[in-house]
C-alpha cells in the first residue's frame, strides 16, 4: 500500500493498479467520456479529422488537464505514445504514472472537420476553459502554461536556467571543423541522401516498426 496526498493507493509488483477513486468532475458538460484504458479505437474513430477541446481527468488525485486538437484522434492518440509520455511535462508524468485506467477522458466540445474549423476559434475556446481552470480554486490544474497553444507562461526555476548558461551549458566553448558544419547544411535530399535508393532487411524493420498486441474479448 502507498498513502498519495491521504489516500491509500493499492501497488501490484512494480506497477501502480486501483485505488480510491474519485468521481469525475468536468470543466462544463461532456460531448462524450471515454475510459483511456479500453476505448482507444473508440477515441480513434469518433474524434479522427475533428477539432476538439478535451479534458482529462485523473481519478485518484482529482487534477485536471484541458487541452485541445485541430485534428482530434492524431493528438489524443499521442498520449499512448511511451514517448510523448516521456517529455517531462505534468499530464505527462501524471499519466505514466497513475496509467490510464486511473483518467477519464471528457470531449468538451466538438467544431467538427477540422478543414471547415479556425484554429483561432479553437484557441478563443481553450483560452476560455484555461481561464476557467487555472484562476478557480475549486480545481486542482495539470496544465501550466496560462495562454492556449503555447508554453509561454511556464516559467523554469533559477537553477534550471543557470545550468544552462555560460560554461554551464555543455556546449559552452565548443568549436566545429568547416567539414562538419558542411555536413549540417547541405542538402541531403533525394539522391543526396545516403540511404537513398537501399533496401532495407527484414531485421532492420522488425527493429523500426513496433510489435503490437491486440486482445479480442
Amino acid at each position: 500500500m502507498l498513502m498519495i496526498d491521504g489516500q491509500y493507493i493499492l501497488l501490484l509488483g512494480s506497477g501502480l493498479v486501483y485505488g480510491p477513486q474519485l468521481k469525475p468532475r468536468y470543466l462544463s458538460n461532456p460531448i462524450r467520456i471515454y475510459d483511456p484504458a479500453t476505448d482507444r479505437n473508440l477515441i480513434s474513430n469518433e474524434n479522427r479529422n475533428k477539432s476538439l477541446i478535451y479534458q482529462w481527468f485523473n481519478k485518484i488525485t482529482g487534477q485536471i488537464y484541458v487541452g485541445s486538437a485541430f485534428k482530434g484522434s492524431t493528438r489524443l492518440l499521442s498520449y499512448y505514445y511511451p514517448s510523448v509520455l516521456a517529455k517531462n511535462l505534468p499530464i505527462y508524468n501524471s499519466i505514466s504514472f497513475y496509467g490510464h485506467f486511473n483518467f477519464t477522458l471528457a470531449i468538451l466540445q466538438d467544431l467538427g472537420n477540422y478543414k471547415l474549423s479556425d484554429v483561432s476559434t479553437l484557441l478563443g475556446l481553450e483560452q476560455y476553459y484555461l481561464d476557467m481552470l487555472l484562476t478557480s480554486l475549486d480545481y486542482n490544474p495539470l496544465n501550466l502554461a496560462p495562454l492556449a497553444g503555447n508554453t509561454k507562461g511556464i516559467k523554469h526555476s533559477q537553477e534550471s536556467r543557470d545550468n544552462r548558461k555560460g560554461v554551464n551549458n555543455p556546449m559552452y566553448g565548443k568549436t566545429f571543423s568547416p567539414e562538419f558544419l558542411d555536413q549540417q547544411t547541405k542538402d541531403k535530399s533525394g539522391a543526396l541522401n545516403p540511404m537513398f535508393g537501399q533496401v532495407k532487411s527484414m531485421e532492420t524493420l522488425a527493429k523500426l516498426y513496433k510489435l503490437i498486441h491486440v486482445n479480442v474479448y
